[in-house]
């Protein structure tokens, strides 16, 4: 669900989307905005997203892998302060507009992907983390080197105040 400090009130705006609650497969349930309309009028952005066989190839060679699947992907960036308004949806309580990129937008996945390189730019040079859209790999000869990157990345992470899912294995 959005977050209070994701969103603010907004009591007039020339642009609203419709919204729609969708059922996510734990129960728990999901605002959407359709931005259909919006996506049609938004420039794209240019910024390349990886390829997968990209990723495959830089695991070669590898015999441990830790892998971190960021908390709250886009809700990271900020949004552009003159691009809030173009956010803007309406709900019974009132007109919001979003201060982090929601879900929907065409361009939030480039938005997204160029702000995680940037963070982990030069973890990336060193080849110890591989970044596909928000999960980090950590490829590495064995336990040792595994947790020393996995150390570097999680300081990186938490200096940008990146969040990491955690999943329960037990259940």
């Amino acid at each position: 669900m959005v977050r209070t400090r994701d969103c603010k009130t907004k009591l007039t705006s020339e642009y609203a989307s419709p919204i729609v609650l969708v059922k996510k497969k734990d129960g728990t349930t999901r605002l959407c905005v359709d931005y259909r309309r919006l996506n049609r009028k938004l420039v794209k952005d240019s910024f390349p997203l990886p390829l997968i066989e990209d990723v495959l190839d830089r695991l070669q060679g590898a015999k441990v892998y830790t892998t971190l699947d960021l908390k709250n992907g886009f809700f990271h960036v900020d949004v552009n302060e003159d691009c809030k308004h173009l956010t803007s949806f309406v709900v019974p309580d009132g007109q919001f507009e979003f201060n982090k990129v929601p879900f929907g937008l065409s361009t939030s996945p480039s938005v997204f992907q160029r702000y995680v390189y940037s963070i982990f730019r030069e973890l990336m040079r060193k080849v110890i983390v591989i970044i596909y859209m928000d999960d980090l790999v950590i490829p590495a000869k064995d336990e040792k080197e595994g947790l020393e990157k996995l150390r570097k990345v999680l300081k990186v992470a938490s200096k940008y105040g990146l969040e990491m899912k955690f999943k329960n294995f037990n259940s």
